[in-house]
């Protein structure tokens, strides 16, 4: 296994000067609190937990990159729902 392969879905791949894609952030790991380790995608499923995500995004020590991973999840969330309507 190559060294990006190893890499694929961690931190570094998500700071692209472009903007954060759904594609990227769902794929996104949290790496800290009671959910370390889940990706974005599972998050956004539950109420519950799109609310920790949003708490989350309040927190000033939240990293730019983690903070843009999850802002896309809770928009693509958004869209979703606004297209079942």
């Amino acid at each position: 296994m190559s060294s990006d392969e190893s890499n694929s879905g961690s931190e570094q791949d998500f700071s692209d000067e472009e903007g954060v894609t759904w594609e990227q952030a769902r794929r996104f790991k949290l790496r800290f609190g009671q959910y370390s380790g889940r990706k974005l995608q599972d998050m956004i499923k539950s109420k519950k937990r799109r609310a920790i995500l949003r708490h989350y995004m309040g927190w000033d020590k939240l990293r730019d990159d983690a903070r843009e991973n999850i802002r896309v999840a809770l928009d693509h969330y958004m869209e979703l729902k606004t297209s079942q309507e």
